[in-house]
């Protein structure tokens, strides 16, 4: 059983066609010029939610998810490209609650500077300049929890907004 590029879970050699879409798409072999990749067509017409339902139909449900958390767990300790996280002194809170005028970016209400209640927020997980102010934010302690390491296009799809109005509502 060869090993697959995402996830590193051995799959068999007899991939179906769908799998083997899926595979070059995530192992950037996909060319979408090859007629091979006859699945793509039909299921470039197909909804994001309803590509990944086919995806885990077709892989198993387990496996799937399993795959996903991989990746998740996978871009979030890419040590490369980004610095890792950092415990802020508390006078980076005090800047950031003013720089904030005291409002939680997430939810939009007033916050308290009593520690334990706000959190240094990275709008951005994804960022190379992670731990950079530009990238800092105050949340409450509840609404860092709720937006954890989401991506800034499920930031935008979770608020219903776009990315550049999200990013607007991160600047004040």
């Amino acid at each position: 059983m060869a090993e697959k590029g995402y996830g590193k879970i051995p799959m068999s050699g007899n991939l179906t066609p769908f799998q083997r879409s899926v595979d070059d798409h995530v192992t950037g072999k996909y060319d979408p010029a090859n007629p091979a990749n006859e699945l793509d067509e039909a299921m470039s017409s197909l909804s994001v939610r309803d590509r990944l339902r086919a995806i885990r139909t077709e892989v198993g449900y387990s496996k799937f998810d399993f795959e996903v958390k991989a990746l998740q767990r996978e871009r979030l300790n890419d040590k490369a490209k980004r610095d890792k996280r950092v415990h802020f002194k508390w006078a980076k809170y005090e800047s950031l609650y003013k720089k904030c005028g005291a409002q939680c970016w997430w939810c939009g209400e007033i916050m308290p500077l009593i520690k334990g209640q706000i959190e240094i927020d990275h709008f951005d997980p994804n960022a190379d300049d992670f731990n950079d102010d530009p990238n800092l934010g105050l949340l409450h302690m509840e609404c860092n929890r709720t937006k954890g390491s989401m991506s800034l296009p499920d930031q935008a799809k979770y608020h219903q907004i776009t990315i550049t109005q999200l990013i607007e509502r991160f600047k004040g």
